[in-house]
């Protein structure tokens, strides 16, 4: 009996090492900072929602995801190898810290923002004054029906 007791003993104490318990499990905990853009992308709609989502994805690299929010246009001229080396090679983070509507120049299905980063270059930004473009165009949906998308950016001024 008792070397009964001591086998199942050591069992459990065995077993208890070997599966870890819902409180010895690690979970990784995403930072405030990845909270606040995950929480700001998807409660923002419409042309600034889609500034937000853009930004998100490449902080997070998903960049399919970020390009996929360019207008057919811009993918024609741009191909997705060069998108992803320009923030590859020169964007080690980014982050929108505020986005301002431009009246002049939006339209109904025209759109025209200043988006104001928080930036950290691995190297210059090989346009411009060396940095991330701060000015973009988005156009609205055809026929209603889809979502913002982008169409160009430009340095600011």
């Amino acid at each position: 009996m008792k070397r009964s007791l001591l086998t199942t003993t050591t069992l459990l104490v065995i077993a208890s090492f070997a599966v870890p318990l819902p409180s010895q499990t690690a979970i990784a905990q995403p930072s405030q900072k990845q909270v606040q853009q995950r929480t700001a992308a998807n409660t923002r709609s419409g042309a600034v929602g889609v500034l937000y989502r853009y930004f998100n994805a490449i902080a997070t690299g998903n960049y399919q995801v970020a390009y996929d929010l360019h207008t057919p246009q811009y993918r024609a001229a741009v191909p997705y190898e060069e998108f992803v080396r320009m923030y590859q090679e020169y964007i080690g983070s980014i982050s929108i810290r505020s986005v301002e509507p431009l009246s002049n120049g939006s339209t109904r299905d025209r759109r025209e923002y200043r988006v104001q980063l928080n930036v950290s270059y691995i190297k210059p930004f090989p346009a411009g004054n060396g940095s991330f473009p701060e000015l973009f165009v988005l156009t609205s949906p055809t026929n209603g029906e889809g979502e913002w998308l982008i169409d160009g950016m430009a340095p600011g001024q």
